[in-house]
């Protein structure tokens, strides 16, 4: 997905996919916003119409 510029990390070339700690699961750590979910749905559908 990140070869096709659907999604781009969390910087530094990184991914964050799950949180790790207590404290990072109470900050909400690596869990996609509705925005983000929704980008990455048109993004997607963009990519397949390409």
């Amino acid at each position: 997905m990140a070869a096709n510029s659907i999604i781009g990390g969390t910087g530094n070339n990184m991914f964050s996919p799950k949180a790790v700690t207590d404290a990072q699961k109470a900050q909400g750590y690596a869990q996609a916003t509705r925005e983000q979910a929704l980008a990455i749905a048109v993004r997607m559908v963009e990519h397949l119409y390409d």
